[in-house]
């Protein structure tokens, strides 16, 4: 859906345009949470878990991200470095998918 520069919602939908896709329309606001993570492609993707908490997809990242929309708290987990076939690679994972009966996100290579 493409930015608009009016303020209502198209007359056939109910739904607000996703903020990720047009941060201002319809007065979505945008506020980064957890400080700086400097580089390009670190995360690539990330799946919403059942203790609520999102998990960002390792890309060039050398951990996984957790971020928890209830507290806007954002932690690093893991350290990716020592894994030789992944060691300093980018694109180690392109996207996370769920289990949704184990509740455990796994990384697509």
């Amino acid at each position: 859906m493409p930015c608009r520069s009016d303020p209502q919602p198209p007359p056939e939908s109910n739904a607000a345009a996703p903020a990720a896709e047009c941060p201002s329309a319809y007065g979505a606001t945008v506020e980064l949470i957890g400080g700086s993570h400097p580089g390009i492609d670190k995360w690539l993707g990330g799946e919403l878990a059942a203790d609520g908490c999102i998990y960002g997809v390792p890309g060039s990242a050398k951990c996984v991200l957790k971020v928890d929309p209830r507290t806007d708290e954002v932690t690093r987990l893991g350290d990716l470095r020592g894994l030789s076939a992944i060691r300093g690679g980018k694109f180690k994972w392109l996207r996370g998918a769920l289990d949704p009966e184990t509740g455990d996100t796994f990384g697509v290579p």
